[in-house]
């Protein structure tokens, strides 16, 4: 196997090189859309020949007949199972892509080496190693994925699956598989660090018995944690993937003590959420913070099918160390990342980061509250122009109300729309008739704010913010 300018290729090497063949699976012809070369996954199919494009079939046609070559493949898909219309259509579609890249291209996309047939796996693994050395170098998570794959075939593609399933359920949220496997990695040999040469032939296995046993709490974690308890909907909103990894492990321990997301108390519900926030906020993503918090995590299951997260012994950990802060202040909510900030302010919505059915816009939109913007009439006063593009003066909306506001006053917008108040969150007062609501008064109008974001912070969540 090599990769080849960001192509991942297995090859079966039969009784020489003349036969030696490349597989791309029907999945990619006819369930999803080839954008680029990067969505592009090659590998070898012990699914029947009628089944999948012969690369190197593809890579010998002639430029003259792609038409003739185009029947031939769809003909093929066709043996022994029926397509819809639109399954024929995309599946061309995509093969007018693969024909573009491989066959009217004159630079060589795909290469291959001849080997023995006696060679041991490990050996050819080494030959892979040292090709890719010398070009695109690959990956730890890469490699180890190659080697995974000599035990059992099909795993990457597992993993994939069902990251894309999550990334459905979740309504866009997946952590990807590189972020699986750093997780898997954890949990089979205590560190997040993924080091093939680390990995001994009896991991491998395990690292297959501990994603089967995984797969299932990590769906409930983004499910039932991330998207139901915050309506986390994308990889956006979240600043810090690798401190999800120790939430992730406890989710992984209480399966296999026997226990659900349902199973657990309030109390260790709200310590979760508090863990969530205070890594994110205050950057707890450290590779030796994550592998200890885990340590943590999994000795309190020694004696415990059902413990509380252990948020406490986690904080203390921090605080001994010196190297993060514990301690959240108001700032933090305004210097953090953004979107995340604004979705724990209004966890019951859902951000979508999809195009809209025009292919345009992309939501949520933010609505600067009064906008930061000089020239008005009636000027603000100088201190609001330190907040005018603070959180506090932040509100994540629709595009079709943030079209219809663009850069009116608050006030005036609001007596033309007052349906539209209810859309918004942590108001000083709904009475339109209050001076907080005058361009002169902005700056008291978004401290007041900021006051009511605190408080509802250290209410909801329990927090000690200062």
């Amino acid at each position: 196997m090599m990769v080849n300018r960001g192509f991942r290729v297995f090859i079966h090497h039969s009784d020489g090189p003349s036969i030696i063949k490349y597989y791309v699976t029907i999945y990619y012809l006819t369930q999803t859309k080839l954008k680029s070369p990067k969505v592009l996954n090659f590998f070898r199919s012990k699914t029947t020949l009628d089944q999948n494009i012969r690369m190197n079939e593809l890579y010998l046609a002639d430029r003259k007949k792609q038409a003739e070559f185009e029947d031939k493949v769809v003909k093929k898909l066709q043996t022994g199972k029926l397509f819809s219309n639109s399954e024929v259509l995309l599946a061309k579609e995509n093969l007018k892509r693969l024909w573009k890249l491989f066959v009217d291209s004159d630079m060589q996309l795909l290469t291959y080496y001849s080997l023995r047939k006696d060679m041991e796996p490990k050996e050819v693994l080494d030959i892979f190693k040292r090709i890719n050395s010398t070009g695109m170098v690959l990956t730890n998570s890469e490699i180890l994925f190659s080697e995974l794959k000599n035990t059992q075939f099909d795993f990457e593609e597992q993993i994939w699956d069902a990251d894309l399933l999550m990334e459905k359920q979740t309504g866009g949220l997946s952590i990807g598989p590189d972020d699986i496997l750093q997780t898997l990695h954890l949990l089979v040999k205590d560190s997040t660090r993924v080091d093939p040469e680390r990995i001994k032939e009896s991991d491998l296995k395990d690292f297959i018995s501990v994603w089967a046993g995984l797969e299932s709490p990590l769906k409930s974690f983004l499910y039932d944690f991330l998207y139901r308890e915050f309506k986390i909907t994308h990889e956006k909103i979240l600043a810090h993937k690798r401190v999800l990894i120790p939430l992730i492990a406890y989710f992984y321990y209480l399966r296999t003590g026997g226990n659900k997301f349902q199973n657990i108390s309030a109390t260790s519900l709200s310590k979760m959420k508090k863990y969530l926030i205070y890594s994110q906020l205050l950057d707890w993503d450290l590779q030796t913070y994550v592998d200890n918090f885990s340590k943590i995590i999994k000795a309190k299951f020694k004696n415990n099918k059902n413990p509380d997260f252990p948020f406490t012994d986690i904080l203390n950990f921090v605080q001994n160390s010196g190297r993060r802060r514990t301690d959240l202040i108001s700032e933090d909510l305004n210097s953090a990342h953004r979107w995340f900030v604004l979705k724990i302010l209004t966890p019951t919505t859902a951000f979508t980061f999809l195009k809209d059915p025009n292919g345009e816009r992309f939501s949520p939109e933010v609505d600067h509250i009064f906008p930061p913007f000089p020239g008005y009439p009636v000027p603000y006063p100088t201190a609001f122009y330190d907040l005018g593009d603070s959180v506090w003066n932040l509100q994540p909306v629709k595009g079709t109300i943030n079209n219809l506001k663009l850069d009116s006053q608050p006030k005036d917008f609001f007596v033309k729309y007052p349906q539209y108040l209810k859309d918004y969150d942590f108001l000083p007062t709904t009475n339109l008739n209050d001076q907080k609501w005058l361009p002169q008064f902005a700056d008291q109008f978004v401290l007041t704010r900021k006051d009511k974001i605190v408080a509802w912070m250290n209410s909801n969540y329990g927090l000690q913010i200062t």
